[in-house]
Formats: structure tokens, C-alpha cells, sequence
């Protein structure tokens, strides 16, 4: 009690009514600095997890990106028609050139590798078991034919 007493009397300078009006100001901004943090500190966690669960999604998946109409991609498409790859190799297939969150994805693969993700083009692989980058439609066809012709 003699504590709230002292700090009441340091109060008695402030331009308040009263000093406890004062300490009630100042209680509630604490109050407020406090929620304001924690509410920052849970903006920060959900902001800054996305990109965290970006970085590893797909990180053990064979990921084969393309852009809607690349001629490169249509051929590598055309390879996996024909050869029923889908039936044989488990892999996702993401588009680039309509979707941000891809394009992010490829960029980050492609540093994984080395590459610089600001030249990247399609068709562009990533080799998710093997931690690798298989970039250009010969590359990629030539990923698939190994895969169908070391399962048959």
C-alpha cells in the first residue's frame, strides 16, 4: 500500500484531475503496449510461418513446374502422355506464368540448387528425393524415360 501511495504522489504533477486518473492513464497505454505487442507478435508468427511451410512444402516431391503454353512444356506434357508417366512416377505439377505463390516456389527450389532464380525458365524439375534441379524439355523428358525404364 505505501508503494501505491508514493507512486499516487509522484503523480500529482501530471496535468489530471486527480492523480488517480493519472495512474489509471497510464495503467491502461501499458495495457495497450502490452496487447498491441502481442497481437504484432502474433501477426509476425502467421506472416513469417508461411513462408517457413513455403520453403519446405514439397521438399521430398518430384515437382515438375510449366507455364500454360510454353511450347517446351506442351512437348514434355505430349512425352508424359503418351508414356502414361502419371501412372508410373508420383509427381505434382504446378503453373508459373498465372500463379505468384509457384513462381515463388520454383525460385526457392532453384536456390536450393545454385541457381539464379531470376533467369529461370520452364519446363524446370525439381528432383524432391534427390534434392536436385532439372531445368529445359530434353533434361526433364530425359528424368522421366529414366524413371519408367529403371521401374520396367
Amino acid at each position: 500500500m505505501r508503494k501505491i501511495k508514493s507512486i499516487i504522489k509522484k503523480f500529482k504533477n501530471v496535468p489530471f484531475k486527480s492523480p488517480a486518473i493519472a495512474l489509471t492513464a497510464l495503467i491502461f497505454t501499458v495495457l495497450i503496449l502490452i496487447m498491441l505487442g502481442y497481437s504484432f507478435k502474433g501477426f509476425t508468427d502467421i506472416f513469417f510461418s508461411q513462408f517457413s511451410h513455403q520453403e519446405s512444402k514439397y521438399k521430398d516431391t518430384i515437382v515438375l513446374f510449366y507455364g500454360s503454353g510454353c511450347e517446351h512444356c506442351i512437348k514434355v506434357d505430349n512425352f508424359i502422355s503418351a508414356n502414361k508417366i502419371k501412372e508410373k512416377v508420383i509427381f505434382v505439377e504446378l503453373e508459373v506464368f498465372n500463379d505468384a505463390n509457384n513462381v515463388n516456389l520454383l525460385a526457392d527450389k532453384a536456390q536450393i540448387c545454385g541457381l539464379d532464380s531470376s533467369h529461370m525458365g520452364v519446363p524446370f524439375l525439381w528432383d524432391g528425393p534427390n534434392q536436385k534441379c532439372i531445368v529445359g524439355e530434353v533434361d526433364v523428358i530425359e528424368f522421366f524415360r529414366g524413371k519408367i525404364t529403371a521401374k520396367y
